[in-house]
C-alpha cells in the first residue's frame, strides 16, 4: 500500500512540474522561435510540392479504415493542397468544406505566428 501512495505522489509531482514547464516563459520563448521559423518553412515546402503530391496512397482516416465510410474531414488535406496551388475545381471535388476550413485555419495560424513574433520582439527590446 505504501508503494502505491509513493507512485501516486510521484506521478502527481511529475504532472505538476510538467505543467509548470509548459506555462513557463522559457517554454513560451522556445515555442515562439519554433513557430516563427517553422510556419514559413512549412508553407514554402507545401508550395514547392506538386499539387497532386498527397493524391495517392492509403487513407489514414479511422472512419474509412474501420467503417469504410467517409467523414466530413476526408479529403481535406488533398483539398487544401490544391487550394494552396489555386486548383479550385480539384479542391472542391476532394472536399467542399476546405473553402471554409482553409481561410479559418490560415487566419488562426497567422494570428499565432504574429503573437509568437511579438513575444520574440518584446524580449529583444528588454
Amino acid at each position: 500500500m505504501r508503494s502505491l501512495n509513493y507512485i501516486t505522489n510521484t506521478v502527481r509531482f511529475m504532472i505538476k512540474r510538467g505543467l509548470q514547464f509548459f506555462q513557463s516563459t522559457a517554454f513560451r520563448r522556445i515555442y515562439s522561435y519554433f513557430v516563427v521559423g517553422g510556419m514559413p518553412l512549412a508553407a514554402i515546402v507545401l508550395l514547392l510540392l506538386p499539387a497532386n503530391y498527397f493524391n495517392s496512397g492509403q487513407s489514414l482516416c479511422l472512419s474509412v479504415l474501420l467503417f469504410d465510410t467517409s467523414c466530413y474531414g476526408c479529403g481535406m488535406t488533398r483539398a487544401i493542397m490544391h487550394l494552396i496551388h489555386f486548383d479550385f475545381s480539384s479542391a472542391w471535388e476532394f472536399n467542399p468544406l476546405s473553402f471554409i476550413v482553409f481561410p479559418l485555419a490560415s487566419y488562426y495560424l497567422f494570428r499565432e505566428w504574429w503573437q509568437c513574433l511579438q513575444t520574440i520582439l518584446l524580449k529583444a527590446e528588454k
